[in-house]
């Protein structure tokens, strides 16, 4: 894998070219002052993003009240995040000519580690306020900024500094995830495929399978392998129904890419993949791996990433009753009064 095997993968790189096969996005350049914010330590939003959130406070409850006599003074130190006004009116122009709501990701990443961060546990963005918070929690998208070439034969020889930074905003759309598949494309050819997500088993994916396998390599063939850029690459798609499938997003073929239900091992070295053994509850048709049963079901990858949630709002403040409940709390543990002058 090359350091332009990467960047053909860019989806600045590919959309323009497949956009009647995809989902409708909306690219925006992302400027230098943002990406040094990203890669900033903390996660702090800026205060313009925030205002809405302080509108929507019912004035009819106590909290602001109990906000107040909680609070710090004027005068106290804090820390401030910087203004984009131009990059967040343009996000917030793209939300809305995508119908209100978004999928987000960089030229390569979606910040999928730091769904536990949403409200909605998903990827799923409103706001600008959704879209920084989800991009500064994420370790996936400091290794696009800091660290794309990494695994590269040339990397020593490749600079971030050339690369074009994207903010991508897909339209939201809820897709079944028993119907994603990621394709592993060698030498033009379709080595394997597996399933998407392997932390479940759908028992729909068996007894489809032999359509799954045929439409995918169909729309391969008829439609993606004469126009990507590279011979070798990794694709994800969404298998709709008989006849119909959608890309969804291109990968670099090497082990920066997970495998999923397969191992590099066997993807770069075995031209026979169909016939190696699959692991305890993995079938395998053709070139197609599946989960067969539910002892074949593994942990999620991002499981590591995730936090509670109550922790969340703790440390963003974005909940004040949590934050009082949580200094009442505190208080009363150290024997004192919360209640007292």
């Amino acid at each position: 894998m090359k350091a332009q095997n990467v960047l053909n993968c860019s989806f600045r790189e590919w959309y323009q070219k497949f956009e009647n096969l995809t989902i409708k996005s909306k690219i925006i350049k992302i400027p230098s002052e943002f990406i040094d914010y990203l890669l900033s330590d903390g996660i702090v939003i800026p205060k313009s993003c925030l205002e809405d959130e302080v509108r929507n406070v019912d004035a009819d409850s106590n909290s602001s009240e109990d906000v107040d006599q909680w609070s710090h003074n004027d005068d106290s130190d804090e820390l401030t995040a910087p203004e984009f006004p131009e990059f967040q009116d343009d996000i917030v122009n793209a939300i809305d000519t995508l119908g209100g709501s978004a999928f987000l990701k960089l030229n390569w990443s979606a910040p999928r580690d730091a769904c536990w961060i949403s409200e909605t546990g998903t990827l799923k963005c409103s706001t600008p306020k959704d879209v920084y918070m989800l991009l500064k929690s994420s370790d996936f998208i400091s290794h696009d900024l800091s660290d794309p070439f990494k695994g590269c034969s040339d990397e020593e020889e490749s600079s971030r500094n050339e690369i074009s930074y994207d903010l991508i905003l897909r339209k939201w759309i809820t897709l079944q995830t028993s119907s994603e598949f990621r394709c592993f494309v060698k030498d033009g050819d379709i080595i394997a495929i597996s399933q998407r997500d392997y932390t479940n088993f759908y028992p729909n994916i068996i007894q489809h399978k032999s359509t799954i396998v045929s439409d995918i390599k169909s729309f391969h063939n008829d439609k993606i392998r004469e126009r990507f850029s590279d011979n070798s690459y990794v694709m994800d798609v969404y298998h709709r129904g008989e006849g119909d499938v959608v890309l969804i997003d291109f990968n670099p073929f090497g082990r920066v890419t997970d495998p999923l239900l397969f191992h590099w091992d066997q993807l770069t070295d075995d031209p026979e993949v169909s016939h190696l053994t699959t692991d305890t509850g993995v079938a395998q048709y053709d070139v197609l791996r599946y989960i067969s049963n539910n002892q074949g079901i593994q942990p999620s990858a991002y499981m590591t990433y995730s936090m509670p949630v109550d922790f969340v709002h703790l440390a963003l403040g974005t909940d004040p009753n949590k934050l009082i409940d949580f200094l009442k709390m505190e208080t009363q543990r150290q024997g004192g009064d919360p209640d007292s002058d």
